[in-house]
């Protein structure tokens, strides 16, 4: 019971910080604020996947960071 309560607390937790995140993308800048910090995590994390793989994948076009993000 202890393991499910803490559970449910943090998914509760969870929950309201998206909440409070989706409630800043329509203010002004907002929406630019979730595409940098989804930029800087996807770079981050592409390049943890470069360190650990011996194959890389590269996007598209290299002349741009750009051409990495998820939602083009």
């Amino acid at each position: 019971m202890l393991i499910a309560s803490a559970i449910l607390a943090i998914t509760q937790t969870m929950a309201e910080g998206l909440r409070r995140v989706a409630g800043t993308i329509p203010v002004p800048g907002g929406q630019e604020a979730v595409q940098l910090r989804v930029s800087e995590q996807y770079i981050s994390k592409f390049g943890e996947l470069a360190e650990t793989n011996n194959t890389l994948i590269l996007p598209e076009t290299v002349s741009g960071v750009g051409s990495m993000m998820p939602w083009r």
